[in-house]
């Protein structure tokens, strides 16, 4: 009699026993079943929800959590924002077009909740010139002074004319020996006339040309802060207010072919990017993993009634699983979502064991109903136990502080039963009823399964075989010191998408990154001496609190705008307007303007800017020539668009410096409500926000700024403390996954199999395999992250079913050996691992890098376990068998 895996045959016979009553009653199993999966396909719909914040997915009770949600509690402006960076090709420009789009939006408030256009509005253009340090002011002031009876000039005569006029003036002076800088503006004017001989227009800004080197003063980027009224019952919570953002800068014209690049950054812009990459990829992997599924079902069946059958089990299997969540767990979170593409490469397997295991005895002349009750009766207990162990993989998630990888544990682990259940009862009822029952042909062979070369080789070559694994096994261990987790989550996200790239260059090029730390002081005097504390580490940058918006110095800069006040004020009133000249008064102005270039350029001084000039005249005359050859209606479009480019910005530039030479002191209380309300908080919390002196690209450079600003303070929170502390929670979840199900899975093992060194035989070629995967993500560059590192608990799960079946048949069959490679068994275990790989590779095609990734280590993992499974295990169980025969 044979001996089966559980000694207590009784198992064995309630087995086989059930599927024999589900070959009498096929129908009522179908009907039944079909009842249930169409009432549990209705409530999934209308129970089901999707959870997008991604906020909840760790413990809320988490200290870096708790720091976090306070934070959010005392300043709940700064929580759920995406940003709209705006460069435009003047300051201008850029002003005009973020005050546009924030007035636009801000009438919206259903949709927006909140707009904040930093360091814009009548406060700062009033105070600009007090937030210069006192040395750039006084620079300023000089340079203004000098420029004064030429900007006087322009204003009165606002035209190309009086542009070349005032230039002719200063050319003039030069040459009478007076020493005046003209390289800004015949720079600007170099690269006007080159545009415009190449039927171009080029912008000029007059305020940056006008400030010189502190043009940073106001800059061509512009940044408008916008909170959304979130949905996250809904997809994409920020949907409606991104498409109407994004629609408002197409109507507004606030787009390239105007001069002006929009693009949108932030946590909801990033969130949103990556749901659509999700999104998209979760469909077309979902999809590709169907596919994939069918076509390795179809190698390993090569019948069609038997693969039909197997994708009707999976369909159902999916709307039992998804209904089980709904029944459970109540929603998906952005880890959950994954339970499909997990279903279908795990939760076939148990359908291939069953379905080999019928084919090969519904070929050796057996009836349908007795080959699927033998079926059940040889691999039964083997596939209750796989699921146990699998599911122990998945469940062994549950304790930990990861709530969104917990929740897949309870959602697939349960899966796991399901696909067990559907195994055992819907499949032998399909297989018992005529369109679905397959036709017996003794004669024809079952597929091979494996190669050859896998077949033989471990039988062949055992010791070979052990020492080859014993030598990868130790150079695995040896790279471990090089295996590493990616704190960052911008390595989850598309490189591509424009909120990564926008934020990338925030990152390198603003003076106050996105990736900052908050840091909350319960007083004024608290915030003070905190402040110059982390101004102090070696770490930081830059820090910003509630007094970095009061300048220093106010009377002595007060003194200074009023001396330049009184020497620009009275020029700067435009007098009469002169009348606009001619196309003849235009083309003599310019032939006059190139003959006191001339004049300048051959005289006897030698101005710092010659070359600048000698350039000039070479673009002039090219222009010069260009007019000449058109017809009269050309040349006046081309020269007013010429001082259209040179003079738009001036009116403007001229009223934004005439407003700030009204500045006036203030004290932190007299400061904007708006930036109060942002750096005060409820009972009077005052925040600080401190800026990395580096890009904060690696895991050292996180860990060191987020380690001494928490030196200061240890409620510190921020993007880069939620990075690193989710990290460690994420690794210290997985180890306790890992170690867990490895003791739990180990014990069930001892139990079930009686045999120490079979429950070692079992295990010692999944450890191999999870020590040669995390070689692997060493040898391909890629690091465990957020994503991936779901593999290694997973593969555990996974990897000890193959196990248990090669014991099981060995153990239940002494003579099988020499076959065991050849039997259904091996078959049904390369298959089944052909079809999960298949399965988990079509997630290594998604757009998404994180999704990607786990689906290469994943893929990576269930090779190296089918290798450790067919091959290793085999090869150490060769003389364990043999000693076994002999006796």
């Amino acid at each position: 009699m044979k001996k089966h895996i559980h000694p207590d045959n009784r198992i064995t016979s309630i087995f086989a026993c059930w599927v024999a009553f589900i070959a009498r009653h096929p129908l009522l199993i179908i009907f039944s079943l079909l009842i249930v999966t169409v009432s549990a396909l209705n409530y999934t719909r209308n129970n089901l929800k999707v959870n997008t914040d991604t906020s909840n997915l760790l413990s809320a009770e988490l200290p870096f959590r708790k720091a976090y949600l306070q934070f959010e509690e005392i300043f709940p402006q700064q929580i759920n924002t995406f940003l709209v960076v705006i460069d435009g090709k003047t300051p201008i420009q850029a002003r005009n077009a973020a005050k546009t789009l924030a007035r636009s939006i801000r009438a919206e408030r259903e949709i927006i909740a909140g707009v904040y256009t930093p360091h814009l509005g009548a406060f700062f253009d009033q105070n600009a010139l007090l937030y210069l340090d006192s040395e750039d002011l006084v620079s300023l002031t000089d340079r203004l002074s000098a420029l004064q009876p030429f900007l006087a000039t322009l204003t009165a005569d606002q035209s190309l004319r009086g542009l070349l006029s005032m230039l002719e003036k200063a050319f003039s002076a030069v040459a009478e020996g007076e020493k005046i800088d003209l390289q800004p503006i015949l720079t600007e004017l170099n690269k006007a006339f080159a545009s415009a001989a190449q039927g171009q227009t080029y912008r000029m800004s007059w305020q940056e040309m006008m400030q010189g080197d502190n043009a940073d003063l106001d800059s061509k980027r512009q940044i408008v802060i916008v909170k959304p009224r979130m949905d996250f019952s809904e997809l994409q919570p920020a949907e409606a207010s991104i498409k109407l953002v994004r629609q408002r800068l197409e109507d507004l014209k606030i787009t390239r072919e105007n001069g002006l690049d929009a693009r949108l950054t932030g946590l909801l812009a990033l969130e949103y990017e990556e749901l659509q990459s999700v999104k998209k990829g979760g469909i077309m992997a979902a999809a590709m993993s169907l596919l994939m599924a069918v076509l390795a079902l179809w190698f390993a069946f090569r019948s069609v009634r038997l693969v039909a059958a197997t994708f009707i089990l999976l369909i159902v299997g999916l709307i039992l699983t998804a209904s089980f969540a709904a029944l459970t767990v109540g929603q998906l979170n952005m880890i959950t979502v994954a339970f499909g593409v997990l279903y279908i490469g795990l939760g076939v397997d148990f359908a291939i064991h069953f379905g080999l295991r019928f084919r090969e005895l519904h070929t050796s002349k057996t009836t349908i109903a007795s080959a699927l009750s033998g079926a059940a009766y040889d691999i039964g207990p083997s596939l209750l136990l796989c699921a146990v162990t699998t599911a122990v993989g998945f469940f062994s998630f549950i304790p930990t502080d990861y709530l969104g990888v917990s929740e897949l544990g309870i959602i697939s682990g349960s899966g796991m039963f399901i696909g067990l259940l559907l195994t055992l009862t819907l499949l032998p009822a399909l297989l018992s009823t005529r369109p679905f029952r397959i036709k017996q042909r003794p004669n024809r062979s079952l597929p091979s399964g494996a190669p050859p070369l896998l077949i033989h080789l471990p039988l062949q070559h055992p010791a070979a075989v052990r020492r080859l694994a014993l030598a990868i096994g130790l150079a695995a261990i040896c790279t471990l010191p090089w295996v590493h987790f990616d704190y960052d989550p911008l390595a989850l996200r598309d490189p591509d998408s424009e909120s990564v790239r926008t934020f990338k260059d925030l990152m390198k090029q603003s003076e106050t990154p996105p990736k900052s730390i908050t840091v909350m002081s319960d007083s004024h005097a608290q915030a003070i001496a905190m402040a110059r504390r982390l101004t102090a580490l070696p770490s930081v940058s830059k820090v910003l609190f509630i007094d970095s918006f009061v300048p220093d110095d106010q009377e002595e800069k007060l003194t200074a705008i009023e001396d330049l006040e009184i020497i620009l004020g009275p020029e700067l009133e435009p007098g009469r307007k002169q009348p606009a000249p001619s196309l003849a008064e235009q083309l003599q102005e310019i032939d006059n303007f190139e003959q006191a270039l001339q004049t300048v350029l051959h005289s006897s001084q030698q101005p710092s800017w010659r070359d600048q000039a000698a350039g000039l005249e070479s673009n002039l005359q090219r222009f010069i020539k260009l007019l000449s050859e058109l017809p009269e209606s050309d040349r006046k479009q081309r020269l007013a668009e010429l001082e259209k480019g040179l003079l738009e910005t001036f009116p403007e530039s001229i009223q934004t410096l005439k407003t700030s030479l009204s500045a006036a002191p203030f004290t932190t209380g007299e400061l904007p409500r708006g930036i109060i309300e942002r750096w005060i908080g409820r009972n009077d919390i005052y925040r600080i926000e401190v800026f990395p002196e580096q890009d904060l690209d690696t895991g050292d450079e996180l860990r060191k700024f987020v380690t001494e600003v928490r030196s200061v303070s240890d409620d510190a929170t921020g993007p880069p403390v939620v990075a690193l502390e989710s990290g460690k929670a994420v690794i210290e979840a997985f180890q306790q996954a890992f170690l867990g199900a490895l003791l739990v899975i180990s014990i069930l093992l001892i139990s079930v199999l009686r045999r120490m060194r079979d429950a070692l035989l079992v295990v010692i070629p999944l450890l191999w395999a999870g020590l040669v995967t995390g070689a692997a993500t060493v040898l391909l560059d890629m690091p465990f992250n957020f994503a991936n590192i779901i593999a290694l608990p997973l593969l555990l799960g996974i990897g000890v079913d193959n196990g248990i079946h090669v014991i099981h048949r060995i153990r239940s069959d002494k003579q099988s050996y020499a076959q065991l490679l050849q039997s259904s068994t091996a078959r049904g275990i390369y298959y089944s691992a052909i079809t999960t790989i298949v399965s988990f590779l079509s997630l290594s095609f998604s757009a998404h890098p994180g999704t990607a990734s786990m689906g290469v280590i994943l893929t990576t993992g269930v090779l190296l376990t089918l290798i450790g499974t067919l091959i290793i295990l085999p090869a150490m169980l060769a003389p364990a068998h043999g000693s076994t025969r002999k006796a």
